[in-house]
């Protein structure tokens, strides 16, 4: 059991490290902003990609044309960025659960709670082991305080609490990282981390999102 938490701690913690990496520029613009038919275009396109199933360089490339058409400048102090996420692709193996046993594999997209205005974060994901269609489930998680980085579109994390089901444990001070957001609009959001992986979010509540997930899930 001690070791199974502490693995899934790992990775929920390292969910929410995030850094930013330069993109490139899209071609169609309008005074120096993205046209918004473009914008979309590259949005469709990475969803597109994600849900069949794409090869990790494909969707790296979907993603960075997004990230490219970031409409949101100041990423963290947006009210957007506000409310639960549900994460629906990333390049970290360990956060997908690719060296879990299936049962044991996020059963639906994590979640991800943000507040710009308390600088607090909550990951939680839940694992189904007697299968996905019983609405019998274990719910890890874990608690962070935030605080801003210089950039304005980011934070260094300060991992605080996890719980296992109905337990509870302290986070070990060294579970730290960063949290940067280099797309955001009213749907989706885009961010790297500084371990160098990076991560899809779509607004909770998108019906697209377990179905994303699914898709993703089945690539591992």
């Amino acid at each position: 059991m001690r070791t199974t938490l502490r693995l899934s701690a790992l990775a929920l913690a390292a969910a929410a490290f995030v850094a930013p990496v330069g993109g490139f520029a899209l071609s169609l613009t309008t005074l120096g902003r993205v046209v918004p038919s473009v914008r979309d275009a590259a949005k469709d396109r990475l969803i597109d990609t994600v849900a069949g199933a794409g090869s990790e360089a494909e969707v790296l490339k979907r993603f960075r044309e997004l990230e490219a058409a970031n409409p949101t400048a100041a990423t963290l102090a947006s009210p957007k960025l506000n409310g639960p996420w549900r994460l629906v692709w990333t390049t970290s193996k360990a956060i997908a659960g690719a060296s879990r046993a299936k049962p044991l594999r996020p059963a639906e997209a994590p979640l991800q709670f943000l507040d710009n205005v308390e600088l607090r974060a909550k990951n939680e994901e839940c694992v189904k082991p007697l299968g996905k269609n019983l609405p019998i489930g274990l719910r890890y998680s874990v608690e962070a305080s935030l605080k801003p980085k210089p950039s304005k579109k980011g934070v260094f994390v300060q991992f605080e609490k996890f719980r296992l089901g109905p337990l509870t444990f302290k986070a070990p001070s060294e579970f730290r990282g960063e949290l940067d957001t280099t797309y955001l609009d009213d749907e989706i959001r885009l961010s790297r981390g500084d371990k160098g992986n990076a991560f899809i979010l779509l607004r909770d509540g998108d019906a697209r999102a377990d179905e994303l997930w699914e898709a993703f899930s089945s690539t591992l």
